[in-house]
């Protein structure tokens, strides 16, 4: 484990010798962009928001929805309502990660 304080909060990060960023359920798809895919439902799930700089970032997202998890919208509702099979862009609430 890693500890990193954010704004008076100390969060622990998951170190991993097996995944190649170094932190658990955090991937780097494309170069310089991770991000936090924790396993909900028995499913690997992609965290809502732009990628992060930085591994660090990513695992700090993680470690941020693990103490405070919230509801993971895949499709904006009322695009859902009509039909329209778009996936939402969510409004990243950690400043430290790009759009």
């Amino acid at each position: 484990m890693e500890q990193y304080s954010h704004e008076g909060v100390t969060y622990e990060l998951e170190l991993s010798s097996k995944c190649t960023t170094g932190y658990k359920s955090v991937f780097e798809p494309r170069p310089g962009q991770f991000h936090a895919k924790p396993t909900i439902g028995g499913k690997q799930t992609t965290l809502p928001g732009p990628a992060c700089k930085t591994a660090q970032e990513a695992a700090l997202r993680l470690a941020m929805y693990k103490v405070s998890p919230q509801p993971i919208v895949k499709k904006h509702p009322e695009r859902a309502a009509r039909g329209e099979g778009k996936v939402c862009r969510l409004a990243c609430a950690f400043p430290m990660c790009t759009r």
